[in-house]
C-alpha cells in the first residue's frame, strides 16, 4: 500500500505547491489557515455482512507539529468496482466523496476516545471498495489523505456450528464446527480462520474480537477470566477474498461460569505438643491467596475414626484442642480450605499421633 500512498501525497504535493515558496528564499511564516492537519494514521477496515466498517485514529498534530486544536472533522472517499485480484492501476481509479463526518456530531459514524468508526452499509458481494480518508480543520483545509484500504466483497459464510464451552479454574474453553457452506477454496477465496466474541451480559456484543489475531483451529482456550462471574460467547468464521477478510454473522451466544475446582496443597509440618491445658497444634501457613482456613481432624483409639474439631475453617496455623483426655492416645491431621463459594478442600497432611500423659 506504500506506493499508493505515494501517489496520493504526490498529488497533495502539487495542488499546495502554488502555496508554499521554494527552499532557500526568504518568506514570511506560513499563513495560520495554511497550516493543516497532520497525515491519518492508518485506518483499518472490518468486513462484516452488514457493512463494511472503517476504523481510524483521531490525529492531535498538523503538518508543522503543533497542537491540532481545530479539528472539524473527516471525509471519506470511495472507488468501487467489479472484485479482481492482482494490482490495481492507481491512475484509473475515480474516487467520489462518500461522506464528510463532523468530529463532535459524528452520526452516523461513532467516535470513541481517539478512534472513529463508520459503516458503509451500501455494500454489495463480488465488488472490491477502495477507501482514503482526510481530515480537515475548522478552516475547511484538507490534510494530507491516508493509506488506501482496498476490500472483496464475497457472499458471507454461516455462522460456526455448535458451539460449546467448557469451564475452569479462571478459564474456558470454546470448541466449534465449521460453517455448513465454507469457503470454496482455491487461491482467491479461502476460509482463513475464526474470531471470538467474549461479554457480560447476553445482549451486549462487543464491536472488535477478544481474540487479537485469527484462530485457525475450532478450539480455544480463554484465560484470566474471573471466577464465578457468567461470560457470553459468540464465534465467527473468516473468509479471505482477495485478500481481504470477510467475516460471517456470529452464532448464537452460549453463557459459562467459570469456577475454582483448584484445591490448597495439603498443610505441612503439623506437630502435636501436650499442655497444660490439653494438646497444642502448630504448622506451617498455606500460601495460597484464596485460602480461607484449615479444617483441624482427630481419630482416637480405638481405630483412630476421624472427626472434625473445626467445621468453620480456622484463619491461623495453630489450634489447642481442649476435650483430649489425658491418658489417652489421638491421631491429628489438618486440611487447607480455599474461599471459592463451593470450597475446595486439600488432602489431608500427615497424620502425628500422641499420648496425652496422665
Amino acid at each position: 500500500m506504500k506506493h499508493l500512498t505515494f501517489i496520493l501525497m504526490a498529488v497533495f504535493s502539487g495542488l499546495l505547491s502554488g502555496f508554499f515558496p521554494a527552499c532557500g528564499k526568504k518568506t514570511s511564516p506560513i499563513p495560520p489557515s495554511l497550516i493543516i492537519p497532520q497525515p491519518m494514521g492508518e485506518p483499518v477496515f472490518i468486513s462484516r455482512p452488514e457493512a463494511i466498517f472503517l476504523v481510524w485514529p483521531v490525529p492531535d498534530k498538523n503538518v508543522d507539529g503543533s497542537p491540532l486544536k481545530d479539528l472539524k472533522g473527516f471525509q471519506v472517499y470511495r472507488h468501487s468496482e467489479a472484485s479482481a485480484a492482482g494490482s490495481i492501476d492507481i491512475g484509473s481509479l475515480k474516487f467520489e466523496k462518500l461522506i464528510t463526518i463532523d468530529y463532535e456530531f459524528p452520526n452516523p459514524a461513532r467516535a470513541e476516545g481517539k478512534k472513529v468508526t463508520f459503516a458503509d452499509k451500501n455494500v454489495s458481494p463480488g465488488q472490491q471498495y477502495f477507501y482514503f480518508l482526510r481530515a480537515f480543520n475548522r478552516r475547511g483545509y484538507q490534510g494530507p489523505p491516508s493509506n488506501i484500504i482496498r476490500v472483496n466483497r464475497a457472499q458471507p459464510l454461516s455462522p460456526p456450528r455448535g458451539l460449546a464451552v467448557s469451564p475452569g479454574d479462571r478459564w474456558v474453553q470454546l470448541s466449534w464446527q465449521p460453517p455448513e457452506n465454507p469457503a470454496p477454496g482455491g487461491p482467491e477465496t479461502v476460509l482463513a480462520g475464526y474470531n471470538f466474541y467474549r461479554s457480560g451480559e447476553k445482549e451486549d456484543i462487543p464491536f472488535l474480537p477478544a481474540n487479537p489475531d485469527p484462530i485457525t483451529r475450532t478450539v480455544y482456550t480463554d484465560l484470566g477470566l474471573e471466577n464465578n462471574r457468567t461470560y457470553y460467547y459468540r464465534v465467527s468464521a473468516l473468509e479471505r477474498v482477495n485478500g481481504s477478510l470477510n467475516e460471517s454473522p456470529l452464532s448464537s451466544a452460549v453463557s459459562v461460569l467459570p469456577e475454582d475446582h483448584t484445591p490448597p496443597l495439603p498443610p505441612q509440618g503439623l506437630t502435636a505438643v501436650p499442655a497444660q491445658s490439653g494438646v497444642e497444634l502448630r504448622w506451617e501457613p498455606n500460601a495460597e491467596k484464596d485460602l480461607a482456613g484449615y479444617r483441624v481432624y482427630r481419630g482416637k483409639e480405638p481405630g483412630f475414626r476421624m472427626e472434625n474439631l473445626t467445621p468453620a475453617p480456622i484463619p491461623e496455623p495453630a489450634y489447642l484442642d481442649r476435650n483430649a483426655v489425658r491418658g489417652k492416645s489421638y491421631r491429628y491431621q489438618l486440611t487447607a480450605v480455599d474461599s471459592a463459594p463451593a470450597p475446595n478442600e486439600s488432602e489431608a497432611s500427615e497424620p502425628v499421633n500422641l499420648r496425652v500423659p496422665k
